[in-house]
């Protein structure tokens, strides 16, 4: 893959601040003191919502349960189905939910493009993506659950891929653009922001 844009590491900032150093420790105390009132409220919960399912299972007639199969069937087949993710007048991206995330934290997906590009074949990538620089910015994912992402980018006018960045530990992007040559591309963990630069080649 011919090198198109150069990337460069500018910063990288701790999110940890002086009161996270008492406050962690007080939410953990916390924590541990509440646990057996979070306990007992979970089982009142469970004590209410068991029989409330039993009943609503008895008393759902065939016509709803069939209704409710319709809809799940609907469901099913709106997300085997492929939709457009990106398209301009020369090139478009197609998109199909591939998984999800625990929790509803968020959806991978697989793309396929027209004209063909073969590098999508296989792989799974997260709905971000940034336009600019003539082409697309695309955040591969390495794995279905330890996020684990690369920094990808295609150019429109050679439909050429570009691996920027590999191994980012984060889903978690933001973008800014400094002047008209070069992007900031802070990638946000836990602990702390770590940002790169994308510039056009000089």
């Amino acid at each position: 893959m011919k090198d198109i844009l150069k990337l460069s590491f500018i910063k990288i900032v701790p999110n940890t601040n002086v009161e996270n150093r008492w406050y962690s420790p007080l939410i953990n105390i916390m924590a541990i003191l509440l646990y057996p009132i979070i306990v007992l409220f979970g089982i009142v919960v469970m004590l209410f919502v068991v029989p409330l399912s039993i009943w609503q299972k008895l008393t759902t007639s065939k016509a709803q349960k069939l209704e409710n199969k319709k809809a799940e069937a609907l469901q099913i087949e709106k997300e085997n189905q492929w939709s457009v993710f990106f398209e301009n007048q020369t090139f478009t991206i197609h998109q199909k939910i591939a998984g999800s995330l625990p929790w509803g934290s968020g959806d991978y997906i697989h793309l396929h493009s027209t004209p063909t590009i073969p590098y999508f074949d296989g792989k799974i990538w997260g709905e971000w993506f940034l336009v600019d620089f003539g082409g697309i910015f695309l955040q591969r994912w390495n794995h279905e659950r330890n996020i684990d992402c690369d920094l990808v980018y295609i150019s429109f006018d050679t439909l050429e891929v570009n691996l920027l960045k590999q191994n980012i530990p984060t889903k978690h992007w933001n973008t800014q653009k400094s002047d008209e040559n070069e992007i900031e591309f802070t990638f946000s963990t836990n602990n702390s922001d770590i940002t790169y630069a994308v510039q056009r080649p000089s």
